[in-house]
C-alpha cells in the first residue's frame, strides 16, 4: 500500500467514525441505531475525492415516509458540523443512505447547537 492509500484508507476510516458517532448521537439513546460504511470506501476503491457511503440501520418507524423523514433530519443536523463538506439524503433507498463529503482537514468538534431526534418523526 503506497503512502498516499494509506492516508486515504485512515481518513476513510477516522470519517467513518466521526459520522457515526454524530448519528448516534443526534438519535440520543432512542434506537439501536447502527450505521455501516459501504460503496468505493469499503471496497477500497475509493478514490481522494470520493464521498462516503453510509446506511443507517435500527431506526424504528411505522412506515417509510417516517423514515424518510427521520433522514432528512439527520441530514439537517449535519449542517451544524465544519467537517461535513456536503450532505445528501437517499430517501428512496430500501435502507436508509448519506452520501457525505468530509473535509479531513478540519478539526472533528462539537455542533454549532444541539441536535436530537425525537422517538417519532412528526414530533417536534
Amino acid at each position: 500500500m503506497t503512502e498516499k492509500s494509506n492516508f486515504m484508507m485512515k481518513f476513510r476510516i477516522s470519517s467513518y467514525k466521526r459520522i457515526d458517532y454524530v448519528i448516534k448521537k443526534i438519535f440520543g439513546g432512542n434506537f439501536d441505531v447502527k450505521t455501516r460504511i459501504f460503496g468505493s470506501c469499503a471496497t477500497g476503491l475509493a478514490l481522494e475525492n470520493s464521498d462516503v457511503d453510509v446506511a443507517i440501520g435500527g431506526i424504528e418507524v411505522y412506515d417509510k415516509s417516517d423514515l424518510g423523514a427521520n433522514l432528512i433530519k439527520i441530514n439537517n443536523c449535519l449542517k451544524n458540523y465544519g467537517w461535513i463538506v456536503s450532505h445528501k439524503p437517499i430517501i428512496t433507498a430500501h435502507v436508509p443512505v448519506l452520501k457525505l463529503v468530509i473535509n479531513p482537514l478540519v478539526k472533528f468538534n462539537t455542533a454549532k447547537e444541539d441536535c436530537k431526534i425525537s422517538y417519532f418523526a412528526n414530533d417536534t
